[in-house]
């Protein structure tokens, strides 16, 4: 083990430092850590190209996915493909456009001298530490051959993705640079993409409302996207086990998650594995969709035994819910095995690529150390020592519940499709205590012994990782968590790796950003097996790309973060989730941003579509209420500043944090409406620019093709952001009134709203099949509540 973190480390010295762009900035995304231009291209003449492509004896679907991607890309340049497979053992045709697609094994196999690799890329091809993504791309003019070799077909499928960022239609020829790759991923999983707009809980951001088959056809699309981008980890649903939401909702998962393992994609579900805190927590984020499985209760004895306390979360939205009894009890077998048949169901029928597994929302050690000892007599009795991290305490508790689920996942397979749970399925097991901290040695020690102790009493399987939030290095010292926490797996002989949440804004929950420089600070978590960008919606498809670029290189093209204290790590963290801080290296002009838009949008319309990522207004602290931000940009996803909103839509505003809030800044009941009118008049403002951006986008003649119906969507999403913001302008005008203009604003209130309707049901279809019920249902669920309020004063 000692000798593989030593290779581990020597492989980073030698590889890591080697980027030489050439004479030109490497164009392809995510930036690769070596790239060459070789001052030369290959030059494609005529109209309809023969491409040979030179493949395995027996293909892997990743190859067969690597040729339907050059070949499409011909294609959309407008030229005729007339494509041949020939297999490696096979002579190679002297005409034509030559791709070899190999793994490194086939292709080092019965090989003479080989001239088109050097040492270090025949080192980086054999390291086991990039799990076989690691890939070459050698393009040579002299006799018009391409070279894709990676560490395995995977590595083959990623280098594809490099090879048509590169082509390029030059008039009426395609040409491709001479150019040598060497590239490979810092992070072994990357979930650059996050599908939810509900940060990891739940509101499936691709449902547009238009029916089953319509969505599955968008995600493979999007699938495709994170081919391209080599993004492998999406976080797709959530929250909960269930899985009869609508006929067919099994198999069409099952169908996208096989799908996504043919591209080398985990798309992952969230859910619970005991506490069930959508059932007690508040907030926007757990109120406004039910949880999508079983709410499992403590019981002497199944189904109807009485109900009895253990350990849980202290805090409840309702007192007449008693968070201790929601299925905690690591003791009662019979509540395990209940637990387990459900999570083993959903594996069996969905096939998922990974599951999020969340337990108590406890991050830090001693509020679990606290719930540990107010465990019942059952728990007493089996773990009976008071220490959360003893292996006789509660870790021993704890890795007993987990070893319930891991077992039942990792015992699924079907020989019909060929999954395999332990092979096919990441299971990220989340709290209790994923955040340690940085103020305190002992804490990190404390830690570390649990997960140490847990790890050693559950199964030794290779598909586990255990999640923590970002923690930064330790306060006084330079000592950073991955380092210490692999260790401590290391010397017990333990498998488990890190998944690695790093909540850095554009989220939905640190803050309501279409984007964020936080990605640039991901270089503090390497050793992270896996890494979680929460960004990346359906309006942030930018985001997710920016996600996708700072996980695979944390050196990017140059501009980077890597704090050594916990002083500058936090100050520039809590600077990029607040959009304080805004590098011109990824939001000035021909930044990061620019790029990115150029290549998913084309390079005029992408310059529109930036803009609605980078130009804002901002209000003042009394127009911002807890729940909100002080930035507003156009505003295309609504659901979360609705539901904050509406906890203030009465004359005398009686919830209790709106309420603290007015206390604090001298404000009355009516003051605060005239602010948030204001508020949502500047809204309107900004989401009417943004709308016009796009208008401007679609008109552009370099349009992307496929990027069209997103950008037509997202016009029309913030059409119902401006919308709102006037409706809500004119609502919280009316709620400041006084009873002489009461009647005039009401009606005219009256008329924005149904018009509002209209619009929707004229512009959306409404068919949604997220059981958490998307942004549209929000829409309409709000103008419902605004109705009856303007209906019933």
């Amino acid at each position: 083990m000692k000798l593989r973190i030593l290779w581990s480390f020597i492989f980073l010295l030698i590889i890591a430092p080697q980027v030489n762009f050439g004479s030109d900035r490497c164009r392809i995304l995510p930036t690769p850590q070596y790239c060459e231009y070789l001052n030369d291209k290959v030059i494609l003449s005529q109209r309809e190209i023969q491409v040979n492509y030179v493949v395995p004896p027996r293909m892997e679907p990743q190859i067969r996915v690597a040729m339907d991607l050059i070949s499409e890309t011909l294609k959309e340049l407008g030229f005729t493909v007339n494509a041949s497979q020939v297999s490696m053992d096979k002579s190679i045709p002297q005409t034509g456009l030559n791709i070899l697609l190999l793994p490194y094994a086939q292709y080092s196999e019965g090989r003479g001298t080989d001239t088109i690799l050097s040492e270090d890329d025949r080192q980086t091809l054999r390291s086991r530490d990039a799990g076989g993504q690691q890939y070459v791309l050698v393009v040579q003019s002299q006799g018009k051959s391409v070279n894709l070799i990676g560490g395995t077909s995977q590595g083959v499928l990623y280098a594809s993705a490099s090879l048509v960022q590169l082509i390029v239609k030059e008039g009426d020829v395609v040409a491709i640079p001479a150019v040598h790759l060497r590239d490979f991923p810092d992070f072994k999983y990357r979930m650059a993409a996050d599908w939810l707009m509900n940060v990891e809980i739940n509101k499936w951001s691709y449902d547009w409302g238009d029916g089953i088959k319509a969505y599955s056809q968008r995600i493979r699309r999007k699938l495709d996207l994170c081919t391209r981008y080599k993004i492998n980890m999406v976080l797709a649903h959530g929250f909960g086990w269930g899985a009869d939401f609508f006929p067919g909702f099994a198999e069409m998962m099952q169908e996208l998650n096989q799908y996504a393992r043919d591209r080398g994609i985990k798309m992952v579900t969230g859910g619970y594995g005991a506490s069930y805190g959508i059932a007690y927590q508040s907030g926007p984020l757990y109120e406004e969709a039910p949880y999508l499985g079983k709410v499992f209760k403590n019981r002497v004895a199944y189904p109807d035994g009485k109900i009895y306390q253990c350990m849980g979360f202290s805090d409840s939205k309702d007192p007449l819910i008693d968070t201790r009894t929601l299925g905690s009890c690591r003791a009662n077998e019979e509540l395990n095995a209940q637990k387990a048949a459900e999570l083993r169901e959903y594996v069996e029928r969905t096939e998922p690529g990974g599951l999020y597994i969340h337990h108590e929302d406890f991050g830090e050690y001693d509020g679990t150390q606290a719930s540990w000892l107010q465990r019942c007599e059952r728990c007493k009795k089996r773990w009976p020592n008071d220490d959360l991290k003893a292996l006789d305490g509660g870790a021993g508790g704890l890795a007993n519940g987990y070893g319930k689920l891991i077992e039942a996942v990792n015992g699924v397979r079907n020989s019909k499709t060929g999954y395999d749970a332990s092979r096919d399925c990441t299971i990220i097991v989340i709290s209790p205590v994923y955040d340690t901290g940085s103020l305190s040695v002992k804490e990190w020690e404390n830690v570390l012994q649990l997960w140490q102790n847990i790890g050693r009493q559950l199964p030794k399987a290779e598909n586990v990782e255990i999640g923590f939030r970002e923690i930064f290095p330790l306060q006084g010292s330079t000592r950073k968590w991955v380092y210490y926490f692999k260790h401590t797996m290391s010397a017990a002989k333990l498998p488990f790796a890190i998944f690695m949440f790093f909540a850095g804004g554009a989220d939905y929950y640190l803050s309501d950003y279409p984007a964020v420089p936080t990605p640039a600070i991901d270089r503090s978590f390497l050793g992270s097996e896996a890494i979680y960008n929460a960004s990346g919606g359906f309006n942030q498809e930018p985001m997710q790309i920016i996600d996708a670029e700072y996980s695979w290189n944390t050196r990017s093209n140059g501009f980077f973060h890597d704090p050594s204290n916990y002083e500058d790590a936090v100050r520039i963290w809590k600077s990029y989730v607040d959009n304080e801080a805004r590098p011109n290296e990824i939001f000035g002009k021909d930044g990061l941003l620019e790029k990115v838009c150029e290549c998913l949008y084309g390079r005029t319309a992408g310059k529109h579509v930036s803009k609605i990522h980078t130009t804002f207004e901002v209000v003042d602290r009394k127009e911002t209420p807890p729940g909100m931000w002080s930035k507003l940009y156009p505003m295309g996803v609504l659901w979360r500043n609705l539901a904050e909103d509406s906890k203030g839509w009465s004359k005398n505003i009686d919830d209790p944090n709106l309420k603290k809030f007015l206390n604090e800044n001298g404000l009355d009941s009516p003051s605060y409406h005239r602010n948030m009118a204001s508020r949502w008049a500047k809204w309107e403002r900004i989401s009417n620019y943004g709308v016009r951006c796009l208008d401007a986008a679609l008109l552009e003649s370099d349009l992307k093709p496929a990027a069209r119906p997103d950008l037509e969507y997202l016009r029309e999403t913030i059409s119902v952001g401006a919308g709102f913001s006037e409706l809500l302008e004119n609502l919280h005008a009316l709620l400041a009134s006084g009873e002489e203009s009461d009647g005039s604003l009401r009606e005219s209130t009256k008329k924005r709203s149904a018009e509002l309707q209209a619009h929707i049901y004229t512009s959306f279809k409404t068919q949604v099949i997220d059981p958490s019920g998307g942004d549209i249902r929000s829409w309409l669920s709000a103008l419902k509540k605004i109705n009856q309020l303007l209906n019933h004063p």
